[in-house]
């Protein structure tokens, strides 16, 4: 899924782009890409996940403490804090290429 915001627009294209190849270097197979628009990633996850009638979010996290924490927010914990419906985070490790 990838979610379009003003402050970081990308074009469909791009993004479809992007969202194929990461498809195909994991080897998903049966998945349905999405592209969202909303004014936030917050917000386009919480929206996304409200149109489809999820029953569960589910999403990576970087995991980031102290400063770091501080200085950047995160995306996860605001999900959370505002989501309606249970949602399950995984700490994200870095992948060799």
């Amino acid at each position: 899924m990838s979610i379009n915001t003003p402050g970081n627009f990308t074009t469909t294209r791009a993004a479809q782009h992007r969202l194929d190849k990461f498809i195909h270097r994991f080897k998903f197979e049966q998945v349905q890409p999405e592209i969202y628009n909303s004014l936030s990633k917050e917000a386009g996850i919480l929206e996304f996940a409200d149109d489809i009638g999820a029953d569960l979010i589910a999403m990576a996290t970087h995991g980031r403490t102290g400063i770091l924490h501080l200085l950047t927010g995160s995306i996860a914990e605001d999900v959370v804090n505002h989501s309606k419906r249970p949602v399950w985070t995984l700490r994200a490790t870095p992948h060799a290429a």
